[in-house]
């Protein structure tokens, strides 16, 4: 998030511009998970993604005009992602 923050804030993309492409990025992410680990189609997928997709801009702008800074703690996710190259079998190689 940090990474994309700053590319967009640097090639001066509007906040709310860079939320709604950022929000699209982890929802289109997770939606391509659910096609590999469920029975769900491509074509119910973005059926899925597009019912979704709908709310991005509501919700981008409701956090562009909160007051709250910017703030995440997930410390077991982010251990559990630095370990997951050293797994010997993955589910998503990259």
């Amino acid at each position: 998030p940090v990474a994309f923050g700053i590319a967009c804030g640097s090639s001066g993309i509007a906040p709310a511009a860079a939320l709604e492409a950022f929000l699209y990025t982890r929802l289109a992410g997770s939606i391509s998970a659910a096609m590999r680990l469920m029975k769900i189609g491509q074509s119910e997928a973005q059926r899925v993604l597009a019912d979704v997709l709908q709310q991005v801009p509501a919700v981008a702008a409701a956090i562009v005009a909160s007051d709250a800074g910017p703030a995440v703690f997930a410390p077991a996710l982010d251990i559990a992602a630095m370990s997951h190259q050293y797994q010997r079998s993955r589910l998503f190689r990259s």
